[in-house]
Protein backbone atom coordinates (compact mmCIF):
# COMPACT_ATOMS: atom_id res chain seq x y z
CA UNK A 1 0.00 0.00 0.00
CA UNK A 2 1.34 3.52 -0.94
CA UNK A 3 0.98 6.56 1.31
CA UNK A 4 0.40 10.02 0.20
CA UNK A 5 2.78 12.91 1.73
CA UNK A 6 -0.49 14.79 2.05
CA UNK A 7 -1.72 11.75 4.32
CA UNK A 8 1.13 12.01 6.99
CA UNK A 9 0.43 14.65 10.13
CA UNK A 10 2.27 17.55 10.52
CA UNK A 11 4.29 16.02 13.40
CA UNK A 12 5.20 13.03 11.12
CA UNK A 13 6.01 15.75 8.39
CA UNK A 14 8.44 17.19 10.59
CA UNK A 15 9.63 14.60 11.68
CA UNK A 16 10.64 13.52 7.88
CA UNK A 17 12.00 16.70 7.57
CA UNK A 18 14.53 16.46 10.14
CA UNK A 19 15.75 13.10 9.34
CA UNK A 20 16.37 14.28 5.83
CA UNK A 21 18.08 17.00 6.83
CA UNK A 22 20.25 14.74 8.95
CA UNK A 23 20.51 12.65 6.09
CA UNK A 24 21.90 15.54 3.50
CA UNK A 25 24.33 16.52 6.05
CA UNK A 26 25.39 12.95 6.16
CA UNK A 27 25.84 13.01 2.39
CA UNK A 28 27.38 16.51 2.28
CA UNK A 29 29.84 15.10 4.48
CA UNK A 30 30.60 11.97 2.61
CA UNK A 31 30.84 14.14 -0.87
CA UNK A 32 33.12 16.07 0.96
CA UNK A 33 35.44 13.56 2.27
CA UNK A 34 35.43 11.93 -1.18
CA UNK A 35 36.13 15.06 -2.96
CA UNK A 36 38.84 15.68 -0.89
CA UNK A 37 40.25 12.35 -1.63
CA UNK A 38 40.66 13.47 -5.41
CA UNK A 39 42.96 16.35 -6.87
CA UNK A 40 39.58 15.79 -9.61
CA UNK A 41 36.59 17.97 -8.86
CA UNK A 42 33.12 16.34 -10.43
CA UNK A 43 31.87 18.72 -13.06
CA UNK A 44 28.01 20.26 -12.53
CA UNK A 45 26.69 17.73 -14.45
CA UNK A 46 28.41 14.45 -12.33
CA UNK A 47 27.90 16.32 -8.98
CA UNK A 48 26.13 14.01 -6.76
CA UNK A 49 22.63 14.63 -5.41
CA UNK A 50 21.06 13.45 -2.97
CA UNK A 51 17.30 12.51 -2.16
CA UNK A 52 17.16 15.01 0.57
CA UNK A 53 18.40 17.51 -2.05
CA UNK A 54 15.56 16.29 -4.23
CA UNK A 55 13.05 16.30 -1.39
CA UNK A 56 14.00 19.94 -0.62
CA UNK A 57 13.26 20.69 -4.64
CA UNK A 58 9.77 19.83 -4.54
CA UNK A 59 8.68 20.73 -1.38
CA UNK A 60 10.71 24.00 -0.13
CA UNK A 61 8.95 26.83 -1.54
CA UNK A 62 12.12 28.83 -1.54
CA UNK A 63 14.57 26.05 -2.83
CA UNK A 64 14.74 27.14 -7.11
CA UNK A 65 15.78 25.03 -9.82
CA UNK A 66 18.83 26.91 -10.78
CA UNK A 67 21.60 26.11 -14.01
CA UNK A 68 23.42 23.80 -11.82
CA UNK A 69 20.63 21.98 -10.68
CA UNK A 70 19.16 21.39 -14.00
CA UNK A 71 22.28 20.44 -15.62
CA UNK A 72 22.37 17.29 -13.28
CA UNK A 73 18.97 16.68 -14.46
CA UNK A 74 19.97 17.23 -17.96
CA UNK A 75 23.24 14.52 -17.34
CA UNK A 76 21.53 12.56 -15.73
CA UNK A 77 18.00 11.19 -17.06
CA UNK A 78 17.47 8.86 -14.05
CA UNK A 79 17.65 11.28 -11.21
CA UNK A 80 15.28 13.93 -13.71
CA UNK A 81 12.65 10.71 -13.43
CA UNK A 82 13.37 10.12 -10.03
CA UNK A 83 12.37 14.13 -9.61
CA UNK A 84 9.12 13.89 -11.32
CA UNK A 85 8.15 10.87 -9.73
CA UNK A 86 9.00 12.78 -6.09
CA UNK A 87 6.54 15.54 -7.81
CA UNK A 88 4.19 13.31 -8.87
CA UNK A 89 3.99 11.46 -5.46
CA UNK A 90 3.71 14.61 -3.44
CA UNK A 91 1.64 16.79 -5.44
CA UNK A 92 -1.38 18.06 -3.75
CA UNK A 93 -2.78 19.02 -7.46
CA UNK A 94 -2.21 17.37 -10.99
CA UNK A 95 -3.10 18.25 -14.66
CA UNK A 96 -1.80 15.43 -17.05
CA UNK A 97 -0.33 16.75 -20.15
CA UNK A 98 -2.56 17.11 -23.18
CA UNK A 99 -2.60 14.59 -25.78
CA UNK A 100 -0.27 15.22 -28.48
CA UNK A 101 -3.75 14.99 -31.09
CA UNK A 102 -5.00 18.55 -29.24
CA UNK A 103 -6.33 20.94 -31.59
CA UNK A 104 -7.22 24.64 -31.31
CA UNK A 105 -6.29 26.64 -28.46
CA UNK A 106 -6.72 25.47 -24.69
CA UNK A 107 -9.30 28.06 -22.46
CA UNK A 108 -9.96 26.10 -19.66
CA UNK A 109 -8.34 22.54 -17.63
CA UNK A 110 -10.08 21.02 -15.25
CA UNK A 111 -8.65 18.70 -12.26
CA UNK A 112 -9.47 16.87 -9.56
CA UNK A 113 -10.55 19.70 -7.24
CA UNK A 114 -8.98 22.39 -9.48
CA UNK A 115 -9.73 24.58 -13.11
CA UNK A 116 -7.40 26.50 -14.40
CA UNK A 117 -7.98 28.92 -17.01
CA UNK A 118 -5.46 30.44 -20.14
CA UNK A 119 -6.21 33.97 -21.17
CA UNK A 120 -3.60 35.07 -24.18
CA UNK A 121 -1.85 38.94 -23.34
CA UNK A 122 -3.31 41.62 -25.52
CA UNK A 123 0.19 43.11 -25.34
CA UNK A 124 1.89 39.91 -26.77
CA UNK A 125 0.45 36.73 -27.45
CA UNK A 126 4.10 34.82 -26.68
CA UNK A 127 2.35 35.81 -22.85
CA UNK A 128 -0.30 33.61 -21.29
CA UNK A 129 -2.16 34.36 -18.16
CA UNK A 130 -3.21 31.66 -16.16
CA UNK A 131 -5.85 31.67 -13.40
CA UNK A 132 -6.03 28.34 -10.99
CA UNK A 133 -9.19 28.06 -8.83
CA UNK A 134 -9.00 25.67 -6.18
CA UNK A 135 -12.09 24.21 -4.99
CA UNK A 136 -11.35 21.34 -2.81
CA UNK A 137 -11.53 22.82 0.55
CA UNK A 138 -10.47 20.09 2.68
CA UNK A 139 -7.08 19.75 0.64
CA UNK A 140 -4.25 21.86 1.93
CA UNK A 141 -3.03 25.10 -1.02
CA UNK A 142 -0.24 24.24 -2.53
CA UNK A 143 3.12 26.58 -1.75
CA UNK A 144 4.74 25.35 -5.39
CA UNK A 145 4.02 24.65 -9.02
CA UNK A 146 5.61 22.67 -11.41
CA UNK A 147 5.38 23.38 -15.12
CA UNK A 148 6.94 20.67 -17.32
CA UNK A 149 7.66 21.95 -21.00
CA UNK A 150 8.53 20.58 -24.24
CA UNK A 151 11.75 18.54 -23.79
CA UNK A 152 11.07 17.46 -19.84
CA UNK A 153 12.27 20.70 -18.59
CA UNK A 154 11.13 22.11 -15.54
CA UNK A 155 9.95 25.19 -14.02
CA UNK A 156 9.15 25.82 -10.73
Amino acid sequence: MTTSWKEYTDLERSTARHIFEALRQRDDLDFQSSDSQSDESPGDSHRLVSFSELFDAVRDPARQIDAEFSAVLSANPRLAADLRQLIANLASYQAPRLAAASTGTIRRREGDGFAMEFRTSRVGHEQVYVSIRLGAPDRRAPEVLFVSRAGGVLLK
